[in-house]
């Protein structure tokens, strides 16, 4: 497996990192023991992802042995990890209850554990010295002391430091990726490494590529949850790992020596079925979803349920389509299964919005007695949707965006959890003509 060299980005700011971090440029200074996290290159075939499930291959480079263990979810707040009991025989012979946790803690004690590349603090002690500010994940704190001593991890506070460390290795979501090494050949793994990625799309390609959160103003939500963020940043074509180009989804994590920028990986393929947070079907393979990923930095509409729910509702899913659409994913480093999904995109969208826009028209002009309040924001949203569409300098997330605000406009916000979740209230042309 090849190994990704951090990119030296020192000035780089990246924007709101929700799950796996904010909107800061990463400032802690990498310990002593520091490393970066390997990544691999893509599969030449397409394997169906296991967000909720976990996989582990074993790759071996000259005298160690790595496996990448994929991060499940066994519900919406609670992921299975490398602390699981069923990953106990890897860290050693012990198959007692609370093994794994025992031996995880054992690790990031022993200094062996990191997470992008930056050691875990092994004592409270090197907490307060080496990370004053706390242990931050993509310029996110994650762990910090407390003005009573405690140790808070997310919204929880703990008495306990290991405790605390290993909540911190709970926090990272699933459909991201431990990288467990064994380096003295004993056949038991003793180092952990942790990559946190999130998502964001590639706006334009000169001679720099541009990431940037799509931010699109509405009137009445925030287009995104994140609202602490920039919203572009230039690298050099160099500097991004994979050769994404303008609409390509790509990942980004802070590393001791900068950002991490690498191209998702990619399948494409007409969307069958889709259920909101649990799984999405590109021709004969289910993919399924990854709770609480970062998908801050993309706009709601190129999301994966947000996206499935617009393109079911005008008709254009299905076996017998003929609209095809790439969804992105996490590529592990020493596994075939994907990762995370981390949302949609398509060649298609100015065909998708043109459809979107007939179908709107067509409802519209069948109740000419509509109350006046839905018919008017259904031609407000018309109105931008065909100026989009007729504007030549439009790109297709701005089309895939006017797409999702009719969908929202004609069937309401009240049952989509992203637009809820993101403070979008549409009561909806179809309720309101009942």
């Amino acid at each position: 497996m090849k190994k990704i060299i951090a990119l030296l980005m020192s000035v780089l700011l990246i924007a709101g990192l929700a799950a796996c971090g904010q909107s800061t440029p990463a400032t802690q200074a990498a310990p002593e023991g520091s490393t970066d996290p390997a990544t691999g290159s893509a599969p030449e075939e397409t394997t169906e992802a296991a967000a909720a499930e976990t996989t582990v291959e074993e790759t071996t480079e000259g005298s160690v042995s790595r496996l990448s263990i994929l991060v499940g979810s066994y519900s919406m707040m609670e992921v299975k990890t490398v602390t699981d009991d069923s990953y106990a025989g890897l860290y050693g012979p012990s198959a007692e209850e609370g093994a794994a946790r025992s031996a995880v803690a054992g690790i990031i004690a022993a200094g062996n554990a990191f997470i992008n590349g930056f050691k875990i603090p092994a004592t409270a002690e090197e907490l307060a010295s080496e990370y004053p500010d706390g242990f931050t994940v993509n310029a996110s704190p994650w762990l910090s002391i407390t003005e009573n001593g405690t140790y808070k991890v997310d919204r929880d506070e703990y008495a306990d430091y290991d405790e605390a460390v290993l909540a911190l290795i709970s926090r990272v979501p699933a459909g991201n990726e431990f990288i467990l090494s064994d380096e003295d050949g004993d056949g038991f793994y003793e180092k952990i490494e942790g990559i946190c990625r999130a998502a964001f799309i590639i706006a334009e390609t000169y001679d720099v590529k541009t990431f940037f959160r799509a931010d699109i103003e509405e009137e009445n939500a925030r287009a995104f949850d994140g609202d602490l963020a920039v919203s572009r940043v230039g690298l050099t074509a160099s500097e991004v790992i994979g050769g994404p180009e303008a609409g390509d989804m790509a990942f980004a994590y802070a590393t001791p020596d900068g950002w991490v920028v690498e191209k998702a990986y990619p399948v494409t393929g007409k969307l069958v079925e889709g259920i909101d947070h649990e799984y999405y079907q590109i021709d004969d393979t289910k993919y399924d979803d990854a709770m609480r990923f970062s998908r801050d930095n993309i706009v709601i509409s190129n999301r994966c349920g947000e996206f499935t729910n617009a393109l079911k509702y005008f008709g254009l899913s299905g076996a017998d389509s003929d609209t095809e659409v790439t969804l992105w994913f996490v590529k592990p480093a020493y596994a075939d299964t994907l990762g995370a999904p981390a949302g949609f995109t398509s060649e298609d969208s100015k065909a998708i919005l043109e459809s979107a826009i007939n179908q709107a028209n067509d409802k519209l002009a069948a109740h000419p007695d509509a109350p006046e309040a839905a018919a008017q924001q259904l031609l407000a949203s018309l109105q931008k949707a065909q100026e989009v569409y007729d504007d030549a300098a439009s790109v297709p997330e701005q089309m895939t965006y006017q797409v999702y605000l009719l969908y929202l406009t004609l069937h309401g916000s009240g049952d989509d959890i992203g637009a809820k979740f993101a403070g979008y209230d549409y009561p909806g042309f179809d309720n309101m003509i009942q």
